[in-house]
């Protein structure tokens, strides 16, 4: 009875849900280290080695869900991901009950790191199963829209369930309640990869024998991405955008906020802002600068909207200040990434997206170590001005690339009118299959 009930769920839902839970847990814990490593143990040099392997490791991991889905199928691959979540909180939940934190301090240290790239690799291996699950799993394009944009709806919820709720659980009950929470969620998604293994489709389960190795995949798609000179300026735009950003956010946020007297819910709303950014990018701001600008003023103007916001963090110590500056991440992020993204979907031939996007998605995560190890080296100095400085300098080269860059401007402000794709058209010589 209750087998043929669960029967009745869209599976989308259960996904989402796990989506949502997983990511919650991930970023509470951050969230307990960054306080921890910040404020209990003034050890923010350690929190940056922590973020730097994390980043890493989720490289690694997104290697490893392909390579496990290919061969075990999606399901296995999220019961591994919820049974390693929830084990590994529990396991510090037990750990932290017996030993005295203050004498033993070094070891708390050592499990935190452990335990948080644990979690942060585990949770990024959910990062490649959306888009396969749903169109393995979808009879039409009406059925596919509808669950893409019930995922897309899973964001503001991430926001509020983990950052924020994270956030207000350390602040007002202390990290101890925010780990027991967590371990309850994580229960909570390995129950919930169990519904998913009923749900979704029993003739979906087997996994496609005949799908390539994604080292392959990766291989394809740095070939076709080094040799066309619009995706190398935007891989080469979006290494420097992820290198930069991701440690400004995760990091010296953090750092300059409690460090400042503030506290744990101001880190909170200070990343709750980076999404409140990006939606409202994504809800009117894409639609105005869209009737006012060209796409290749609006992804130079993204980037230098980034440029600005670091400028205030360097310049302000206003947790007001702060905040905005957080906003304007996100607005310049969502501009960016929208744009640039939309446009080379319309351009990139159907048979080569999945491998070019794959491997940008690679080179953009695997960016974001060097920053982190860039910023650590200057936190052991006492110097968070000399990285913000070194930071924008970066971001103000990555504007002047995209802006002086004939090619990108010709790509992103082409009119895209059906028919053969941008990339077809333009380099015949790249995309005309001699490459294969």
């Amino acid at each position: 009875m209750i087998k043929k009930s669960i029967k009745l769920i869209d599976f989308i839902y259960v996904y989402a849900t796990i989506s949502i839970t997983q990511t919650s847990v991930s970023r509470i814990f951050l969230l307990y280290c960054t306080w921890y490593f910040i404020k209990i143990a003034h050890s923010s040099q350690d929190l940056s080695l922590m973020l730097m392997v994390s980043w890493i490791a989720n490289t690694v991991s997104l290697l490893a869900s392909n390579i496990i889905s290919q061969r075990y199928g999606y399901n296995y691959t999220i019961k591994i991901i919820s049974v390693t979540v929830s084990s590994a909180l529990i396991l510090y939940l037990i750990f932290s009950e017996f030993v005295h934190i203050k004498q033993h301090q070094n070891y708390i240290l050592m499990l935190l790191s452990i335990i948080g790239v644990t979690l942060s690799s585990a949770t990024a291996m959910l990062i490649p199963l959306s888009t396969p699950i749903i169109a393995t799993a979808s009879n039409d394009i009406f059925s596919m829209k509808r669950r893409i944009k019930i995922l897309s709806n899973t964001f503001i919820l991430n926001l509020i369930l983990g950052t924020f709720l994270g956030g207000l659980i350390i602040n007002v009950y202390g990290g101890g309640s925010a780990i027991l929470v967590d371990s309850v969620l994580s229960i909570f998604g390995v129950i919930l990869s169990l519904v998913f293994y009923i749900v979704y489709p029993k003739n979906k389960l087997k996994p496609d024998s005949k799908k390539r190795n994604p080292i392959d995949q990766l291989r394809e798609g740095a070939k076709y991405v080094f040799y066309t000179p619009p995706e190398r300026v935007i891989a080469t735009v979006s290494m420097m955008v992820n290198m930069v950003i991701t440690p400004v956010i995760f990091l010296i946020f953090p750092v300059v906020i409690l460090n400042g007297g503030h506290s744990i819910i101001d880190v909170s709303l200070a990343e709750v802002l980076v999404g409140v950014g990006i939606l409202m990018s994504s809800s009117f701001l894409l639609r105005l600068t869209d009737r006012l600008l060209s796409p290749h003023s609006i992804v130079s103007l993204s980037i230098l909207i980034c440029t600005v916001s670091l400028v205030l963090i360097m310049f302000s110590d206003s947790i007001i200040c702060l905040f905005f500056s957080a906003l304007l991440i996100g607005v310049g992020l969502s501009l960016f990434n929208v744009t640039s993204n939309t446009k080379r979907a319309l351009s990139i031939p159907e048979r080569h997206l999945p491998n070019m996007e794959g491997f940008l998605l690679f080179l953009c995560t695997a960016s974001i170590p060097l920053g982190f190890f860039m910023t650590k080296y200057f936190l052991k100095i006492n110097h968070i001005e000399y990285i913000l400085f070194i930071f924008i300098g970066i971001l103000f080269s990555a504007v002047l690339i995209s802006s002086s860059s004939k090619s990108l401007k010709s790509m992103l402000n082409d009119s895209h009118e059906e028919g053969v794709k941008y990339y077809e058209r333009v380099y015949k010589h790249i995309f005309s299959g001699d490459m294969a």
